[in-house]
């Protein structure tokens, strides 16, 4: 594990240089994943790479820890880096997006893209020096572009936390309600957990 000049990140890395040439002026797609699934992911990454099914993409990388990434993001969720270029040539980068996609479905509801940047927007960290945007290309996703999920459509299974030295305290009874939140299925768990230890 090594520091690279993606923002400073450790990462894992796989880059057959004998089969991928590195371009000229390479940047990298970025999908980002919770914590408890990120294993799964990257080796599925890798496997896909390894069989040669990722067109375009010379390397991928797992990001591990990144000085520059607030704690709190870096705690609960960790990108993939699929490298390709060069980064100029629009038409290829945004179809080796796309082609990405169909072997690798993604979405993340709070942003519902998929981006794109160079190394240089990673060298320089383009947001600390004014300008809005590190990316300079993106691909809108949805949720039907991540991996379904087995469901059984009904909200009537449920996993219960119950104290009952908590209940008797505030005399839990019939006429009680109770504040909803929703989160992404692939949030959830780390959301859950969370749940669990305040009310612990």
């Amino acid at each position: 594990m090594a520091a690279d000049n993606d923002g400073d990140y450790e990462y894992e890395v796989e880059h057959n240089k004998e089969l991928y040439e590195t371009p000229d002026k390479p940047g990298k797609w970025i999908q980002f994943y919770a914590v408890d699934e990120i294993d799964v992911k990257w080796e599925r990454a890798k496997d896909l790479y390894r069989t040669g099914k990722l067109k375009g993409i010379y390397a991928i990388k797992r990001g591990i820890k990144c000085p520059r990434t607030s704690p709190t993001l870096q705690k609960y969720f960790q990108p993939l880096f699929f490298y390709c270029g060069p980064a100029y040539k629009e038409e290829e980068i945004m179809q080796y997006g796309k082609d990405l996609l169909k072997e690798m479905p993604y979405h993340m509801a709070d942003t519902g893209h998929m981006y794109y940047k160079t190394n240089e927007q990673s060298e320089t960290d383009t947001r600390c020096i004014g300008q809005e945007t590190n990316y300079i290309y993106n691909i809108k996703t949805t949720p039907e572009n991540f991996d379904p999920i087995p469901s059984t459509n009904t909200t009537d299974k449920f996993i219960d936390e119950i104290n009952d030295e908590i209940k008797s305290k505030y005399n839990v009874g019939l006429n009680v309600g109770k504040w909803i939140q929703f989160y992404a299925w692939h949030n959830i768990d780390v959301a859950w957990k969370n749940a669990k230890i305040l009310y612990r």
